[in-house]
């Protein structure tokens, strides 16, 4: 099963950073613009179980993701699963931890497990395809997240 991980610390305490990532709101800022996202249907409560459905462009695919909360560890871990495959994924499942540094410092770890449908197709096509979209989505979130923090955080004070 193909994993791709990604690391980065970021300058806000954890609980800060468990706060804006379980904002049910803040899903759209964290997704990339280029993948189109709407939001179909959001949780209202961050807990297992919870579910979410978004209208969202992913290579050459549109997807109607329909995912789930399945782990809850405050403020340290949650995990969230594909709950009706669509597209290229048979199953996708993308934990996300988060460990003190200091005061002021969180690191966070997203891991993604996943596979794609087609046996061998499906492999060539997550080589070519697949795997770059993920990790540009990866790169683009280390980017973007210090920024879309920053915009949270001065619209609650």
């Amino acid at each position: 099963m193909p994993r791709v991980q990604t690391e980065m610390v970021v300058a806000a305490p954890i609980e800060t950073v468990w706060a804006f990532h379980t904002d049910v709101g803040n899903l759209l800022r964290i997704i990339p613009l280029n993948r189109r996202p709407h939001v179909l249907k959001l949780h209202e409560r961050f807990e297992p179980g919870a579910e979410f459905v978004l209208r969202v462009g992913f290579a050459y695919f549109w997807l109607h993701w329909h995912g789930r909360i399945t782990e809850v560890d405050a403020p340290k871990r949650f995990a969230d699963e594909i709950v009706r495959p669509e597209g290229p994924f048979e199953t996708f499942a993308h934990e996300h931890r988060f460990e003190r540094v200091d005061d002021d410092h969180t690191r966070m770890i997203e891991t993604l497990d996943y596979r794609l449908r087609w046996g061998p197709i499906g492999q060539l096509i997550n080589a070519l395809v697949v795997r770059g979209k993920i990790r540009e989505m990866f790169a683009w979130r280390r980017r973007m997240l210090p920024r879309a923090m920053q915009i949270w955080r001065a619209e609650k004070d």
